[in-house]
């Protein structure tokens, strides 16, 4: 606080207003506030999905889609990828950003993607729609070998190799 004789008093309607001194501009030093973006993150778990999903859908018409049984309009394809971002608005770097947690691993290799390939498809739907290109998913050695072996051409050799068939 200002010393008592540096102080301004003025007397207004029986109050006295009293004015601190303020140093001179050249005194005053400036604010600096950082505007850093706090990195985005979404809680997605299965129960936060499913509970989505039936929020945005309803459930019979959610399971109706994920089983290929019909086709939603793009409305609900927004209104599912909302719900699913929850406070966060629809752009293409948060359906991104859903993406890549939905691919997410735990610790014993299990996905959301994998529980929920619906939501994935319709949030690469929506990022073509807005001119992103979608990679293909890498097949690894191990995979396409898989993959080559399970070619009906091949199954029977397939089967025999795992020990499904003698």
């Amino acid at each position: 606080m200002a010393i008592e004789s540096d102080l301004k008093k003025k007397r207004r309607g029986g109050w006295i207003e009293v004015e601190e001194p303020t140093a001179p501009a050249s005194m005053v030093e400036p604010v600096v506030i950082e505007t850093s973006e706090v990195p985005k993150t979404l809680a997605l778990s299965w129960d936060v999905l499913q509970d989505a999903l039936s929020s945005a859908l309803g459930a019979p018409l959610w399971h109706q889609y994920e089983s290929g049984q019909c086709d939603l309009k793009p409305e609900q394809r927004t209104a599912v990828l909302e719900t699913v971002l929850d406070d966060l608005p629809l752009s293409v770097s948060n359906v991104e950003l859903l993406i890549a947690d939905l691919n997410k691993s735990n610790e014993s290799g299990w996905t959301l993607a994998g529980s929920f390939p619906a939501v994935v498809r319709i949030a690469q739907d929506w990022l073509v729609s807005q001119g992103m290109k979608i990679e293909s998913p890498k097949v690894t050695e191990t995979g396409q070998r898989l993959l080559d072996a399970m070619n009906p051409s091949n199954i029977q050799k397939f089967l025999l190799e795992i020990g499904v068939q003698k």
